[in-house]
């Protein structure tokens, strides 16, 4: 009798928690495609915003000739 509540008990622990750990993986794989996407866009902004102060100190230059 105490085996088969042994067996039962471990059982559903290990039904319960691969539930759990798939959903929290999915979660974190989520999480971090938003950061990526996020980290990606702003080197785009930075590339922009560098090109645009090249662009602009190449007008300077210009005028100041």
């Amino acid at each position: 009798m105490k085996h088969l509540v042994c067996v039962i008990f471990v059982s559903s622990l290990l039904a319960c928690s691969d539930n759990t750990s798939t959903n929290e993986d999915a979660n974190k794989k989520t999480v971090i495609d938003h950061q990526i996407k996020a980290l990606e866009k702003a080197k785009n902004v930075e590339a922009q915003i560098l090109d645009a102060a090249q662009q602009q100190r190449a007008v300077i230059d210009a005028q100041g000739q």
